[in-house]
């Protein structure tokens, strides 16, 4: 298989502070636990010149 990543996208939807900060009304538990998933992800498409969409 070729790898396309021109025609590849990594779509972010929906990180926002208020669902892993401790004192917010909207936090979602293990909302912190994605994070460290999300930054290596953003890191690997940048990296290989992937389209990044927030």
């Amino acid at each position: 298989m070729t790898e396309s990543w021109n025609q590849t996208a990594l779509l972010v939807i929906d990180i926002q502070k208020d669902f892993i900060d401790d004192e917010s009304p909207i936090r979602l538990k293990g909302g912190k636990d994605i994070v460290p998933n999300v930054i290596k992800a953003v890191e690997v498409a940048r990296q290989r010149g992937i389209l990044i969409v927030w």
